[in-house]
């Protein structure tokens, strides 16, 4: 019988199949429960009324298991104390997340170690209207409140927002693996930004994202800097603005991040299976080698336009985590879908860059179309 591991987060279906290349048997709790989630692994819906302080009672029905958390929860430090006081953590805890998520030290981090960082400010006054400065709340996720700022901005008392200097440049991450005082990169990608009434949103990746060896050098220094400063270990991964060809970093993403299963697919290699090794006593730094000729590939979310009902699409749902799906974090036929939701992730690849991102696109365009003309 495969080793449980519980995984937490806003979404977990992409760490859950994570988990299943990794040989491991995940138990979710999540936002959605999606239907190709709850095929594969054993998943909990936790109403958003109730999320993430729900996770506390959760935690007292599952197995005694290693536990991960996912995307958003690098906001709740003292929730995830509370879950390892209780469980083994894979990942990094509640004194590292204040470190990673507070912009002044990763500002600092990225500057003592000569490398270039966009300008802070934690008040808007003075500042110019012109939308080359962003307003970031502390707490985002997924930059969906990240806007210019571009009107008089409310005084900042408690400190909930800073503003950021935007840089020009491709919008790039990148995936490390570290040990709390060296990392190793795993690949760059690409970041696909903006929705209507979010610009700055995440909606997917492609890579991994070819870049110069010496870009290679400099991202690779930046997230050891990056692991050193904070004692980042396992998956983490970082967000940056490459300039000609020199990173800029944005933020510090202290967990398992959501182009892990890109490269996992583009690769073929199990990076959670790597992430586990981390945590096991003594275990050092290492990146298993790719299973497949290598590719690129691309995932993009889609979010509703309108009021949706979901249609069935359980014939798209695949048991075989090693197989790239043509769509995921498939709705429960049925589900209410409000303006703004997502609704589904899809899936290219490609030989080349070219085509991953062309096939990306047109498997998007027919998906949205679809799900908004038949519902």
């Amino acid at each position: 019988m495969n080793p449980p591991v519980w995984i937490v987060g806003a979404s977990t279906r992409a760490a859950a199949f994570s988990a299943l290349r990794a040989g491991l048997s995940p138990r979710c709790a999540d936002l959605f429960a999606d239907l190709d989630l709850e095929s594969a692994a054993i998943a909990v819906r936790v109403d958003i009324h109730n999320y993430p302080s729900r996770l506390r009672s959760l935690e007292r029905v599952q197995p005694a298991a290693p536990f991960l958390y996912t995307g958003g929860l690098e906001n709740e430090p003292d929730l995830i104390d509370d879950l390892a006081s209780c469980r083994e953590l894979w990942g990094n805890p509640g004194n590292v997340l204040h470190a990673a998520r507070d912009p002044s030290r990763v500002a600092e981090v990225a500057r003592s170690n000569g490398f270039p960082v966009p300008k802070l400010a934690f008040d808007a006054r003075g500042l110019p209207r012109d939308g080359s400065w962003l307003r970031k709340p502390r707490r985002s996720s997924g930059g969906v409140e990240l806007t210019p700022l571009v009107d008089q901005d409310e005084p900042n008392q408690d400190g909930s927002i800073f503003f950021q200097e935007r840089v020009p440049g491709l919008d790039a991450s990148a995936i490390f693996l570290g040990d709390g005082g060296s990392a190793r990169l795993v690949a760059v990608t690409r970041q696909l930004l903006g929705r209507p009434g979010a610009p700055f949103a995440y909606v997917g990746n492609v890579g991994p994202w070819p870049v110069s060896d010496t870009t290679r050098r400099w991202v690779e220094r930046l997230g050891g800097a990056v692991a050193r400063g904070f004692g980042l270990r396992g998956l983490f991964g970082i967000d940056f603005k490459l300039s000609d060809g020199v990173p800029w970093l944005i933020e510090v993403n202290p967990r398992y991040t959501a182009s892990v299963e890109v490269i996992e697919h583009a690769l073929g290699i199990s990076l959670l299976a790597d992430h586990a090794r981390v945590f096991d006593s003594g275990a050092s730094i290492r990146i298993c080698e790719p299973r497949v000729q290598p590719s690129f590939v691309g995932k993009r979310v889609l979010f509703a336009r309108r009021s949706l009902i979901a249609p069935d699409l359980s014939g798209f749902v695949t048991n075989c985590p090693e197989r790239l799906p043509t769509i995921a974090d498939i709705p429960q036929p049925g589900l209410s879908i409000r303006p703004g939701d997502p609704i589904l992730t899809v899936f290219a690849d490609g030989f080349t860059i070219e085509e991953c991102e062309s096939k990306l696109a047109r498997s998007a365009a027919f998906w949205d179309d679809r799900l908004h003309v038949q519902t």
